[in-house]
């Protein structure tokens, strides 16, 4: 209280009336987390390696098996742990803030698996009359955004492996990509191998830091799982026809569910895969070229 206060008879207000300030009200992980500065996540930085083995130690007690350790050659604080009898481990990197190792070990008796998801993306297929497009990486969306890409030699394999997959895992696979503004989820190796996700978040960008590193853990093992058990067989892959209203529509079992060849969206050019009551693009809406 100064001076002139005292004189006038202005009183402090009592404490319970005081305005708290954002970094006085918010003691919570993520707020502790927001309050350290970018330049502040670093490895030689007490503060920075504390709260990162707080987030993963959290995140570790809905596994099993959890360990949390620090890789002073990675520069990153880990956890590892088991769900649902897959292997996981995901890793805080300390120099940036952010998520860096996040990975599962599996079985894959699928094939490759490689989802992108940029919604930025353009449509991408080879140009006639261009003798170096033809070698140039094809991209084929599965989802709004999210896509398969690989060189045309390999692609139908691609394809094949993906669409192997449950419908239901592939509809939660994709979503998780989106709830978790994920770049990438991919396992490319074949026997025992391993599956990576790629996120863009840091960890002062997360309103629940500790349940998002369960959730994107959650998501590998689900690969893993899917991958483990097999892809099951499209003994009838469902034929193409040309509907009345002069659409292209996948009809067949829904069993089998999608067609390996993808249609081209008659509208933006997007290629895509023509499933059993889906016939749009997932980009824009509009209907596959008759």
């Amino acid at each position: 209280m100064g001076l002139l206060d005292a004189l006038f008879g202005k009183k402090d207000p009592p404490a319970e009336e005081i305005e708290a300030t954002p970094e006085s009200a918010d003691a919570s992980l993520a707020g502790r987390i927001r309050r350290l500065g970018l330049s502040d996540w670093d490895w030689t930085n007490d503060t920075a390696r504390a709260l990162a083995r707080e987030v993963l130690t959290e995140a570790g007690a809905s596994f099993d098996r959890p360990t949390v350790k620090e890789i002073p050659d990675d520069r990153e604080t880990q956890l590892r742990a088991v769900h649902r009898g897959i292997p996981v481990l995901a890793g805080v990197s300390l120099g940036f803030g952010s998520l860096g190792s996040l990975s599962a070990r599996c079985d894959n008796r699928v094939g490759v698996i490689d989802l992108r998801r940029d919604h930025d993306a353009k449509p991408k297929e080879p140009e006639p009359g261009d003798p170096w497009s033809a070698d140039e990486d094809i991209r084929v969306f599965v989802a709004e955004g999210i896509f398969l890409e690989d060189h045309p030699r390999y692609l139908r394999e691609d394809l094949e492996a993906w669409t192997s997959l449950p419908a239901d895992a592939r509809e939660r696979l994709t979503a998780a990509l989106e709830r978790l503004d994920a770049r990438r989820l991919a396992c490319r190796d074949l026997g025992e191998g391993t599956a990576h996700l790629e996120v863009r978040p840091k960890l002062h960008e997360l309103e629940d830091p500790v349940g998002y590193v369960r959730s994107c853990l959650e998501t590998l093992a689900e690969l893993g799982e899917t991958l483990a058990r097999g892809g099951v067989d499209p003994t009838a892959a469902p034929t193409l026809e040309l509907g009345a209203d002069g659409e292209t529509r996948a009809t067949g079992s829904p069993a089998s569910e999608t067609a390996f060849t993808p249609a081209t969206c008659a509208y933006c050019g997007t290629l895509f895969l023509l499933t059993v009551g889906r016939h749009q693009c997932p980009n824009c809406g509009a209907p596959a070229q008759g």
